[in-house]
């Protein structure tokens, strides 16, 4: 098929006799995003098709090819990955790593601004991210919250570098560029690119600069915008000039996007230090186990290199005073403790010593794990993964305490020295009035239904589709996805399978009898949804049956579901509830 036939493409449809296309999960003016499977993988990816209206046209189609492999030389976490181009003759596409999370705008229209170091987390990934495209020539041009992913476990991923060009080819053009189109989402747009001026490095860092002012306020600024901090209190004054520098009208004044990212991450740095609640120090570090409460552990507790002094208490004191009295049998047991202490460690070097040399001299690949409780994920992956170790959220609750993303806990716990790859499981809060969708893949349609409700979600439209691979009456798919953090109450759509598709018997004269039609779960169905359902499927509802009224739910008919009938053929209602009363089993 050409480019110039192309169709409009619809899940199941394959692109590249490769890619299964699933569920519609994005649209823009110039393209449709699919959740699709790569068969010859066997993973989940995302498909970016572009539209008729664009893909009749050459000169776009091959920009929009040309752009996802100059896109596809990026490689780095915080970069939503290109995997494939289409080539020629095939509609025009582009597969992308699917990131199984929501954009930025999404969460912050969900959970509101953000706390000042999350928001610096998550913008000094983004940064990074960025720094990786740059230092290949490669500028993004349109860096706002609907372009940035969040994954469900908190990693940042700059996606759609759709209208992204390589530098050297846009200074080649930069002659046409005054009666170009200035491309971009207008509100992170930097002056000088408005002005007409050409797409840089510092318009890609300008965008940024807006999408965190938008993290911290949940405003977008204008020329003459408050500074953070006089629209929250808790807003120090160091992020406020680095969103001062990042909006700097001159883009010479702009920090590179390696720059802001280092000073985002100095920020969450110093940010994690000064949150920790104070506590009181002893033994301290360094202090043996063995002389825990002794005069010793006490003033190394006090004296300790960058520690806290230690507030003792009023019997302490005695103690100290007490301790001033000649201490000829302590001084005994502290002599005794000391030489036990060197021959332990005398044994645990042999130990260590016979280890390295049983490993071939190799050293030793354990490592110890950092402390991420009380972090978000975002500020956690970073962490843990600089440690050699991965991440993974076994479980979300909620919290109306905590902020969305905190880590409740972890395990293994802090401070264990585990292998380099080992995973830490994490508990995380999915913020109060929020609800993560069951999955009710397999199910029938009335667990499914139980399932969504026990979420606190409710059914949304049920459709029915022919099937191979889902036995007849459960549930093929939902929408939105399972796993998705949705807010309580939301319609999640389900899909029912009618079973295999029949096929046409060819008669012994040669000639073809009437196809047979599965009749499809119609309980719970309005009349006119019922009508519409059968007709899709060439069946229909008979005149009684239609003569009832369009708002009945329907409760039991003939044939059933399952059954096969003619094409052509008709359905009739038995029983039937008033519209408005409730259903056993219905939503």
């Amino acid at each position: 098929m050409s480019e110039r036939e192309q169709k409009v493409p619809k899940p199941g449809d394959f692109i590249s006799g490769r890619y299964v296309l699933q569920e519609l999960i994005g649209e823009g003016s110039s393209a449709l995003v699919f959740r699709a499977t790569d068969e010859a993988l066997g993973r989940d990816v995302a498909v970016k098709v572009l539209r008729d209206a664009f893909a009749t046209s050459e000169e776009a189609t091959a920009r929009f090819r040309a752009e996802g492999r100059a896109a596809a030389v990026i490689a780095h976490p915080n970069v939503a990955a290109v995997f494939d181009v289409t080539p020629e003759g095939e509609p025009p596409a582009i597969v992308m790593e699917f990131v199984d999370g929501e954009d930025l705008a999404s969460m912050v229209r969900r959970v509101g601004p953000l706390v000042p170091r999350r928001a610096a987390a998550i913008a000094a990934q983004v940064a990074r991210g960025l720094a990786a495209a740059h230092v290949r020539g490669i500028i993004h041009r349109d860096v706002s919250s609907r372009n940035i992913l969040i994954s469900r476990e908190g990693r940042a991923q700059i996606a759609d570098f759709g209208i992204a060009r390589v530098l050297h080819d846009a200074a080649a053009t930069a002659a046409s560029q005054a009666h170009q189109t200035i491309e971009g989402t207008p509100e992170y747009i930097a002056p000088e690119v408005a002005a007409g001026g050409q797409a840089a490095a510092a318009s890609d860092v300008y965008g940024l600069g807006v999408v965190l002012y938008e993290l911290l306020t949940g405003l977008r600024p204008t020329p003459a915008a408050a500074a953070p901090s006089a629209l929250r209190p808790d807003i120090g004054r160091e992020l406020d000039q680095i969103v001062a520098k990042m909006l700097s009208p001159q883009p010479t004044s702009r920090p590179t996007s390696t720059g802001a990212a280092d000073a985002l991450e100095a920020f969450v740095i110093s940010a994690n230090r000064t949150s920790v609640v104070a506590r009181p120090v002893g033994p301290a570090a360094g202090a043996p186990r063995a002389l825990a409460g002794t005069r010793v552990s006490r003033i190394a507790g006090r004296a300790g290199s960058g520690e806290p002094e230690s507030v003792l208490a009023d019997h302490e004191r005695q103690q100290e005073t007490d301790d001033d009295e000649p201490l000829s049998t302590r001084g005994m047991l502290l002599t005794v403790g000391g030489m036990a202490l060197i021959a332990l460690l005398l044994v645990g070097g042999m130990i260590l010593a016979l280890r390295v040399i049983n490993a071939g001299s190799k050293p030793d690949s354990n490592v110890k794990i950092p402390p991420i409780t009380s972090l978000t994920l975002s500020e956690a992956i970073p962490i843990i993964e600089s440690a050699g170790l991965k991440i993974d959220v076994v479980e979300r609750v909620t919290s109306d305490t905590q902020p969305v993303d905190t880590i409740l806990s972890q395990s293994p716990q802090a401070g264990n020295l585990v292998p380099t790859g080992t995973v830490i499981e994490v508990r995380v809060v999915i913020g109060s009035g929020l609800s993560v969708v069951p999955d009710t893949r397999g199910m029938n349609k009335v667990d499914a239904i139980a399932a969504l409700r026990a979420a606190g979600l409710r059914v949304g439209s049920i459709y029915s589709v022919w099937s191979i691979d889902v036995a007849i009456d459960l549930v093929v798919q939902e929408n939105p996805r399972p796993g998705l953090q949705v807010v309580g109450g939301t319609a999640v759509d389900l899909t029912i399978s009618l079973g295999p598709e029949p096929s046409i018997t060819p008669t012994p004269s040669g000639s073809s009898s009437p196809a047979l039609v599965s009749v499809p779960a119609l309980r719970c169905s309005t009349v006119t949804a019922a009508q519409a359902t059968l007709v899709a499927l060439g069946l229909s509802l008979d005149s009684a049956s239609l003569a009832l009224g369009g708002d009945l739910v329907i409760d039991t008919y003939t044939p059933g579901s399952g059954e096969m009938l003619a094409s052509g053929g008709t359905v009739s209602i038995l029983t039937w509830s008033p519209s408005g009363t409730p259903l056993s089993g219905c939503p």
